[in-house]
């Protein structure tokens, strides 16, 4: 997905491509998003990966990293990395 194989043991959410999540999302580890996510408030302590069909909406995402290739609307997003990608949207 983004380069290189990714090992996804220790990822606590996937989200595949066509599946949808509204609502307010909290996760302890990692997540890969393919698919889409709505809600007012998205915590995931861990990695992100956006893929390019990826799209995020919240008004608040608070994450460990993010890296996007996809889409996100959000008014604040903090994290200790945050990195966009060639096609990313923000």
């Amino acid at each position: 997905m983004f380069g290189k194989k990714k090992d996804f043991s220790s990822t606590e959410l996937y989200l595949g491509k066509g599946a949808r999540f509204f609502g307010n999302i909290f996760v302890e580890g990692s997540a890969v998003v393919e698919g889409e996510i709505e809600g007012e408030e998205m915590e995931i302590k861990g990695e992100v990966f956006l893929g390019k069909s990826g799209k995020i909406k919240a008004k608040n995402i608070k994450v460990g990293s993010l890296i996007s290739q996809g889409e996100i609307n959000t008014e604040k997003i903090t994290g200790e990395r945050v990195e966009f990608k060639a096609g990313a949207k923000f």
